[in-house]
């Protein structure tokens, strides 16, 4: 039988099990979650993402959001050609594909 998805699901504390954050920047960001930025205009925000971009090793890809959101666009159009199932979950793998980040810029 599974949860009724209405109203909260209630747990008991001794039933969850914690488990150890894994950061991608130690104590900073992360691994597997959605991390912002956030503030006036000229505040350093670019250039915050810039020197972590620079800092990492390994797959890190920088874009500016609207040119993001084009190539999901196209690539979903493509993908949607196809027999696939589930169109937008075959795009977001082919577009994680070994990334360890993805920065969305507004430039």
């Amino acid at each position: 039988m599974r949860p009724s998805t209405r109203g909260p699901l209630l747990r008991r504390l001794s039933e969850i099990i914690l488990e150890p954050i894994q950061f991608l920047v130690d104590g900073l960001l992360p691994k597997g979650s959605l991390s912002m930025l956030f503030g006036d205009p000229g505040c350093g925000k670019s250039f915050l993402m810039d020197l972590l971009v620079e800092s990492l090793s390994g797959s890190v890809r920088r874009v500016h959001f609207h040119s993001f959101m084009q190539e999901v666009q196209n690539t979903l159009h493509e993908a949607r050609k196809t027999a696939t199932k589930d169109a937008l979950a075959q795009v977001a793998k082919y577009i994680s594909k070994g990334l360890k980040l993805l920065a969305l810029d507004e430039m």
